[in-house]
């Protein structure tokens, strides 16, 4: 070999820590190939984007809704919805917005509450359904 393939000795002394480092942690601890390996199998199990049939809805005006908008959050995505603007969000969001119930009080004429009903927090209107690629129309 000639004086300008040899690695310098730094480099050596590098690789060698490096491989004794790897081999005293392999048999340390399971955990650590977990560690190593779990953001591959999340990146690998990450669904498309469009796996999941996504409708356009409208937000209903709501004094509780901010002006920049209402944030719904889904396994981890997040989603920011202006009230009267058209999105187009994935059907789990509209779950949500579902379970978003509020109870409100029926009152007679003296203010006497006789029982309570249940209404949409963050009342929306659908505008149309997009299907995912492959899913029938009677499905």
């Amino acid at each position: 070999m000639t004086k300008a393939q040899t690695p310098p000795a730094h480099l050596n002394e590098l690789g060698d820590n490096l491989d004794a480092a790897t081999q005293a942690l392999a048999g340390e601890d399971e955990r650590i190939e977990r560690v190593v390996t779990v953001p591959k199998a999340r990146a690998a199990a990450k669904p498309k984007e469009d796996a999941e049939e996504r409708v356009t809805i409208i937000l209903q005006d709501n004094s509780q809704i901010p002006p920049s908008g209402q944030f719904i959050g889904v396994n981890g995505k997040g989603y920011l919805i202006q009230a009267g603007v058209e999105v187009s969000v994935p059907v789990s969001v509209l779950e949500v917005l579902d379970n978003a119930i509020e109870s409100h009080p029926v009152v007679d004429r003296n203010d006497t509450v006789l029982s309570y009903r249940n209404r949409l927090r963050f009342p929306y209107s659908i505008v149309n359904i997009r299907r995912r690629a492959g899913a029938q129309a009677g499905s």
